[in-house]
């Protein structure tokens, strides 16, 4: 097993020095090239790992360096892409290039079920939401309502990335993980009062309540050790974040003592935490892990 994993490493980083040596080639000698030999050398680029991803597939039915060549196809497919829009300057809506990079990496997610694919579509939508919103050419101004809608719209949509995960419709566990990490991301960025001064606190309640119902369903409903752990590392992110804005808003040499309290009961609860985790089991024990976690998170959120 062993040899298997170090012949397969041993093609993965093969490939990747394949791509590192084309694209430094391209990158020291892009500027003596003409627009005509640019688009065919981009084109004949992609071309070549398809079609050795076409021909070791043929050869074996089920290839992991075919998987590979694939994979690596559909990234020289959006270097090719982004080669295209610096030669005809279409930066100023670089989205557009992200879409057109996202589509085929969907369908060969959707048609090859590879993790890398998903993981491939996952990254560039998210690039591509994030240019249309915040373009790099020009500055839009938003008002409260504006960013907190495409705020809800990346936490629903990480939501829904995050369910189809953990429900094994995409079976990636890297994806997963991702997905429920932005969506603490997002939501923290919901009730961050900095940005969202007048309806960004109205948003804690949502952040909390929804920290509290992961707790509950990784350490009851299904329990999952690790993903206790990272819902208490967005429950510390979260009160050390809400800890920052009152002290912005409150500083004084009394609140500097609060946050001497607050330190230590943050400690207190990682402690307790990591040792309720090495005696649980995760059919007898996931009620009293619910109930260590939900106090802990609750401690953490009350000491702010």
């Amino acid at each position: 097993m062993a040899k298997y994993k170090m012949i397969h490493t041993a093609y993965l980083l093969g490939i990747c020095l394949i791509l590192a040596a084309v694209f430094y080639f391209f990158a020291s000698q892009w500027g003596t090239f003409g627009r005509w030999p640019k688009l065919a050398l981009s084109a004949g680029f992609v071309a070549s790992f398809y079609a050795l991803s076409f021909a070791i597939a043929s050869g074996f039915r089920r290839s992991v360096v075919g998987e590979w060549l694939l994979f690596a196809g559909c990234v020289a497919f959006g270097a090719g892409v982004a080669l295209i829009g610096q030669i005809y300057n279409s930066h100023a809506d670089s989205y557009g290039l992200f879409l057109v990079w996202l589509v085929p990496a969907l369908l060969f997610s959707v048609v090859t079920k590879y993790a890398p694919f998903y993981m491939l579509s996952y990254i560039v939508g998210h690039l591509a939401l994030w240019f249309y919103f915040f373009p790099s050419s020009v500055h839009l101004h938003y008002t409260e309502g504006g960013l907190a809608l495409i705020y809800g719209f990346v936490a629903l949509l990480n939501a829904a990335v995050f369910y189809l995960a953990e429900t094994n419709r995409l079976p990636s566990a890297a994806l997963k993980w991702l997905a429920y990490m932005m969506l603490h991301y997002a939501l923290l960025s919901l009730s961050n009062s900095f940005v969202l001064e007048r309806i960004g606190v109205w948003f804690n309640i949502l952040h909390i309540g929804a920290i509290l119902s992961f707790f509950y369903y990784f350490a009851k409903v299904r329990v999952q050790k690790a993903y206790v752990l990272w819902t208490a590392f967005a429950a510390s992110v979260f009160a050390v974040f809400k800890f920052i804005e009152l002290t912005v808003r409150y500083y004084s040499e009394t609140f500097y003592l609060f946050g001497l309290l607050f330190v230590a009961c943050m400690l207190y609860g990682h402690a307790k935490l990591f040792a309720y985790l090495k005696t649980l089991s995760p059919e007898k024990d996931a009620g009293r892990l619910s109930q260590i976690a939900g106090k802990a998170a609750a401690g953490a959120v009350t000491a702010v």
